[in-house]
């Protein structure tokens, strides 16, 4: 993936129905850190699963500083369990189910 100024759209894969919805958004900021916020479509769907409990507490409308480059170089094969990144605000085809 390519270093981008785009935002970066993270997908879930929903552990209760295997369907996939979009968990939240990286946007970049002026260095090499961006924000990540849950999507309020996430949130009116009445899910609180957490990507990182740690790091990235549900706690909808809050915007957390993260690194970007790592979710920019990575792949979506490296890993990420229920979780993938793409720079779509749709679902990328590879990801339905």
């Amino acid at each position: 993936m390519t270093i981008t100024s785009k935002p970066l759209y993270v997908y879930l894969q929903r552990p209760d129905n295997g369907e996939w919805t979009i968990v939240g958004r990286y946007k970049p900021g002026a260095s090499s850190e961006g924000v990540f916020q849950y999507a309020p479509s996430y949130v009116d769907q009445g899910h609180a699963w957490t990507i990182d409990p740690v790091n990235l507490p549900f706690m909808p409308g809050r915007q957390f500083a993260a690194a970007l480059q790592y979710l920019q170089k990575a792949g979506n094969f490296e890993g990420w369990g229920a979780l993938a990144v793409g720079s779509g605000a749709g679902l990328p085809g590879c990801l339905s189910t």
